[in-house]
């Protein structure tokens, strides 16, 4: 299952889903809650998390369970980062 940060396109979201993935989108559940609260839900359900959010790097090194896709191609539209994730994922 992925739980999709609040900064994730909902289009990828959603063509995710139609593509038989399990997402759970912060942005339509728990908008506004903090990184901390994404964490512990990552954890607690144990979701992969897709965010584009690069704050989360220092938890994937401290936690070996930790399945995170960050944005760290230096991208200008940080969005596109998830796109081209997306489009390797599905297509």
């Amino acid at each position: 299952m992925i739980l999709a940060d609040e900064n994730i396109p909902f289009e990828i979201t959603k063509s995710l889903r139609e593509r038989g993935f399990e997402v759970t989108s912060v942005y339509e559940t728990s908008r506004g809650i903090s990184d901390e609260q994404v964490i512990e839900l990552a954890l607690k359900y144990d979701f992969l998390l897709l965010t584009e959010d690069k704050d989360f790097g220092e938890w994937v090194l401290s936690n070996p369970r930790a399945a995170v896709f960050c944005n760290h191609y230096g991208q200008e539209n940080t969005s596109s980062a998830a796109i081209d994730f997306h489009r390797k994922v599905c297509y």
